[in-house]
């Protein structure tokens, strides 16, 4: 089952050698494409549609916008991107980072920005995946529930809660596969930064 998942995703090299990330543009379809940006966007003024059109650089960095009318709107708003001073390659190539669990400050270097950055953006990765296995756990059935109470009864004081990361993992049946790399890249976390659902957060 795992293998054949991992061959509807190709790798962060793949992509790369496939040229989707060798400019800003082909970085921002690409994260529109997979739901990371949204891709569609009604107006507030009208309630049609917008489009993406070309805008002042001046005002929109990405010399491009969401347009209405007399509307306009970044691409980045509501996105885990919203103020944040990177560029869209950047971002692809932290959520490489974090897919390879790099330290912080290897990713600040491989990324090519501060630690500070790759602090805010993995702790905001890690916010989403403990919101997701808290859901999860309240979600489950009464007898598991019981279960893994007695189990928390039974530790010991010196041990502590399994880090949350892991057990996302485990339930995505990725922490021990070989495939973990790849489908936290093109799979996890595009449905774990996903527009509509970083919005609801």
């Amino acid at each position: 089952m795992a293998s054949s998942l991992a061959d509807r995703y190709v790798t962060y090299n793949q992509m790369l050698e496939a040229e989707l990330f060798s400019s800003e543009p082909n970085c921002c379809q690409y994260l529109i494409d997979v739901g990371i940006l949204p891709q569609h966007r009604r107006c507030v003024s009208c309630s049609k549609w917008m489009h993406i059109k070309e805008c002042a650089r001046t005002k929109y960095r990405e010399g491009c916008c969401w347009k209405c009318c007399d509307s306009t709107v970044a691409l980045r708003v509501g996105s885990i991107l919203q103020r944040k001073n990177l560029t869209y390659r950047q971002f692809v190539d932290m959520l490489d980072a974090f897919s390879r669990d790099l330290e912080v400050k290897d990713a600040a270097v491989a990324v090519g920005t501060s630690q500070r950055t790759v602090r805010l953006i993995y702790r905001q990765i890690r916010a989403l995946i403990e919101d997701e296995v808290r859901s999860e756990t309240s979600s489950r059935n009464a007898e598991t529930s019981a279960r893994k109470t007695r189990k928390r009864r039974r530790r010991g004081p010196e041990e502590q809660e399994e880090d949350p990361v892991v057990t996302w993992l485990r339930h995505k049946n990725l922490l021990s596969s070989p495939h973990k790399t790849r489908l936290l890249f093109a799979r996890e976390l595009p449905l774990l930064l996903n527009f509509k659902k970083f919005q609801q957060n």
